[in-house]
């Protein structure tokens, strides 16, 4: 039925027998964009023992719960986990990423390392 109305809208009078085809025809003209993440972020990943860092890089005290800590964040309070990251976000607030999500998702940059972004150039420092 999807297939019908995609091919209906687009003008086409052909109707193809096989759906796939139909989509991957109709697919074929679209024009899409590719993103990719702006900031540097700014993170620390807690190991269970370094709760008097991960409090400085907050900024406030932060509360231990069986292992986890309790970050309150802009969606409410959430959880971390031995080994996640926590991550400083663009408006300062500060929210958990599990390790395989922050790997997947950034990479290290070395002080002073230039970094390209939109034609414009950034030194990374602290």
């Amino acid at each position: 039925m999807r297939v019908l109305w995609i091919l209906q809208q687009t003008g086409q009078k052909d109707i193809a027998e096989d759906s796939k085809a139909a989509v991957e025809k109709y697919k074929g003209g679209l024009d899409l964009a590719k993103y990719r993440k702006k900031p540097v972020v700014v993170a620390i990943q807690w190991d269970g023992t370094n709760l008097d860092e991960c409090e400085k890089f907050v900024g406030r005290h932060l509360d231990l719960s069986n292992d986890y800590l309790i970050i309150h964040t802009l969606e409410g309070i959430m959880y971390a986990s031995k080994l996640d990251y926590i991550i400083r976000g663009v408006n300062g607030e500060h929210y958990p990423c599990k390790p395989d999500i922050f790997a997947k998702t950034y990479e290290t940059v070395k002080l002073g390392q230039r970094m390209e972004e939109n034609n414009e150039r950034e030194l990374v420092s602290r």
